[in-house]
């Protein structure tokens, strides 16, 4: 495992426990499912800083479920790339389909800090900051997909 993927899952596995709260972006305390990763990317030199100008890293239509491209959309504006989950490794992002009323979007995301099984650390409402293994229960129907901000081979 290269050194950034250690920092990354290091600073990530400190993250549970924090709380679950809208929008928040407070590091150590408070995220979402956004701004979690954002923190987590940026802190160690992989992505801008969150609130840069220049790349939104948050939007209401993404939090309200109605734009199925913009959580994908942020992580193209900031180099991230899909890749086959056959090629995913700790530190990267997974980003979940979340059915609603109005047809579901892919509206969630956790970084994998462990590959056999499968473990994500992500925000959930009523429960904050967790760790859940992919292969069970809740999260193991729901259409995935994986993405690194890492160059290849990294």
């Amino acid at each position: 495992m290269s050194e950034r993927r250690q920092q990354i899952v290091e600073l990530t596995m400190k993250q549970i426990g924090c709380k679950y709260h809208d929008h928040a972006l407070v590091p150590n305390f408070a995220y979402d499912c956004a701004t979690m990763p954002w923190h987590i990317y940026s802190s160690v030199g992989i992505i801008p800083p969150p609130k840069d100008d220049k790349v939104p890293y948050y939007s209401p239509q993404q939090w309200l479920h109605r734009l199925d491209t913009q959580y994908k959309d942020t992580i193209a504006a900031v180099g991230g790339r899909k890749i086959e989950e056959k090629d995913a490794q700790v530190g990267d992002l997974v980003l979940f389909f979340i059915r609603t009323k109005l047809g579901g979007s892919w509206t969630h995301g956790g970084i994998l800090v462990q590959m056999n099984p499968q473990l994500i650390v992500h925000p959930l409402k009523k429960l904050g900051v967790i760790l859940s293994d992919l292969n069970e229960g809740f999260w193991k129907g729901y259409r995935r997909e994986y993405y690194s901000f890492l160059p290849e081979g990294e």
